[in-house]
């Protein structure tokens, strides 16, 4: 009983999780991509 109450538990955790966790990949994603433009901009204008 306290292990199906656990899993449980994890489900309900993981529900709250895998949105966040898709957020905040897709925020990395985009100042991955952020940070090539700057790199590319500033190279411009070294070059």
């Amino acid at each position: 009983m306290l292990v199906l109450s656990s899993l449980f538990e994890k489900k309900k955790l993981s529900v709250y999780l895998v949105p966040i966790i898709n957020f905040f990949l897709k925020i990395l994603f985009d100042f991955k991509k952020t940070i090539i433009l700057l790199l590319r901009t500033i190279q411009y204008y070294l070059l």
